[in-house]
């Protein structure tokens, strides 16, 4: 956690100090720069890391114990239905 919020700060310091002299020098192609920056991000993203929403913890376990956890984690979810059913619960389905 430190690591992250030590690298968020020295990002926000560049952007800060580092964008008046961007826009000085190459003018409007900055802007362009960081949507560039932006979509690449986005592609490492959506390629390379797991998918964690809607999991257990015991199912995280299993993605992440896999040869390729991106993979795994996309894996369509099999569910197995225990077939004994009492009357009443035929009745609402």
């Amino acid at each position: 956690m430190a690591f992250s919020s030590v690298m968020t700060n020295i990002a926000l310091l560049v952007n800060q100090f580092g964008m008046p002299v961007a826009l000085a020098n190459i003018g409007y192609h900055t802007y362009i720069v960081f949507i560039f920056w932006d979509v690449f991000e986005a592609a490492i993203v959506y390629f390379f890391l797991v998918e964690t929403k809607g999991r257990t913890l015991e199912e995280l376990n299993a993605v992440f114990k896999a040869k390729n956890p991106r993979k795994a984690s996309l894996a369509i979810k099999k569910v197995d239905l225990d077939q004994t059913m009492d009357d009443e619960q035929k009745e609402e389905i």
